[in-house]
């Protein structure tokens, strides 16, 4: 996600956009309340239309949405209820338009395009009126031959969104981009997929099927099976050999259906988010699968996520059983490494290995180490490489 507001400037949108001091601030501190939305909120797009939903919904009975595709469904069912009246002769029912719109997001994700020209438009029939207004921007080059609109989602996770719900409204999206003979064709590196397959988990939820499916027909059940089905294998496998899991943790998050724990099963959790740089929805992610307590954490690596002592100690709780603990790649201060400390003295917590390679630790550090490991009896390997202490922290 691209950040492009303060939280000064999350406020004064709120204010601005209801009109009301009072209302404006009320909402605020209600989105605030959510730390999900409220990080999102960040981007001005996804401001304006958390704004959009929670002033379509004052005075009902809803429950807070928890989700990017809670959101995004909320919007579009928004926008539907606004654009659902009778439509005037010779003019495509609203639910046309928005299958078209799907068609040219998922049609443009293969491509690896964010821009589209007129020509592109008229290939999948979308036609410019208020409806898709609310979703395109539109901007006027000057080519050799003359000016020509150029087209984009008013943002990229729009896009995605328009291409996931493409996916579940087709009875057989072709290409299939969930295929993996599908994904090697087109050169879709590793990564490439993970908002669309955030939104394609969201949208395949039974809260989001439940909402949409009353504008709109949806094939509940099949897609959503082997949906799951794919999700909890790959979090299963994922658990087991250690590879790389935050966007499945994401995938499980966009559901919201802690019975799924009881299918994953792993015969050991290894949860490896290294090489990402967290974010607090990243954090809210990993804590929400952590407590479906699947099995103990034998493994955490979160190698070069830019975390802190305060991350550190937000994640305390979930580490009683873990056996080995990467933080490498991390600028780690005094506090960081005393709050580690804390875990080695600790005998209610059993390290067997820590890695703090490349973590600038210096002698102050080490020494502290040091100290810690007097009165520890479980740990085996302290990996320290690259760090900055010299022969004093050493001989200390």
């Amino acid at each position: 996600i691209i950040t492009g507001f303060s939280e000064r400037d999350i406020r004064n949108f709120f204010l601005k956009y209801y009109q009301d001091e009072e209302v404006g601030g009320q909402m605020f501190l209600r989105v605030k309340g959510n730390d999900f939305l409220f990080t999102l909120c960040f981007v001005p797009a996804f401001c304006y239309i958390v704004c959009s939903v929670f002033k379509e919904e004052q005075g009902e009975c809803q429950k807070e949405p928890k989700t990017m595709s809670d959101i995004y469904s909320r919007y579009l069912t928004v926008l539907l209820r606004h654009h659902s009246r009778p439509q005037p002769t010779g003019k495509e029912p609203v639910t046309h338009t928005l299958r078209n719109l799907g068609s040219l997001a998922y049609s443009k994700l293969l491509q690896h395009n964010t821009l589209f020209y007129q020509h592109d438009l008229q290939a999948h029939s979308v036609q410019l009126d208020t409806l898709v207004n609310s979703f395109l921007d539109e901007t006027c080059v000057q080519e050799p031959d003359g000016a020509q609109s150029v087209f984009s989602f008013t943002h990229f996770t729009i896009q995605e969104f328009f291409a996931a719900l493409h996916y579940i409204l087709e009875p057989e999206p072709f290409p299939d981009l969930m295929n993996v003979d599908t994904m090697t064709e087109y050169t879709i590196a590793s990564g490439f997929l993970d908002i669309f397959q955030r939104f394609l988990s969201g949208l395949l939820s039974e809260r989001n099927q439940t909402l949409l499916s009353k504008h709109m027909e949806l094939d509940k059940a099949t897609k959503s099976e082997s949906y799951c089905h794919w999700l909890l294998s790959g979090i299963k496998e994922h658990c087991e050999n250690g590879s790389s899991i935050l966007n499945l943790l994401h995938c499980l998050f966009e559901q919201q259906n802690d019975s799924m724990a009881e299918r994953i099963n792993p015969q050991n959790v290894r949860v490896h988010i290294g090489d990402n740089i967290l974010t607090p929805v990243d954090f809210t992610v990993l804590k929400y699968f952590l407590d479906m307590k699947i099995g103990d954490l034998e493994e955490l690596d979160i190698t070069a996520t830019n975390i802190d002592s305060a991350a550190l100690r937000n994640l305390q709780p979930y580490l009683k059983q873990c056996e080995r603990l990467w933080c490498g790649e991390n600028k780690l201060d005094f506090e960081a490494i005393k709050f580690l400390c804390e875990l080695l003295r600790s005998p209610d917590y059993s390290l067997k290995l820590l890695g703090l390679g490349w973590t600038d630790i210096g002698n102050n550090e080490l020494k502290e180490l040091c100290d810690a490991l007097k009165d520890n009896k479980t740990l085996q390997e302290l990996w320290i490489e690259g760090s900055n202490a010299d022969y004093d922290g050493i001989s200390g």
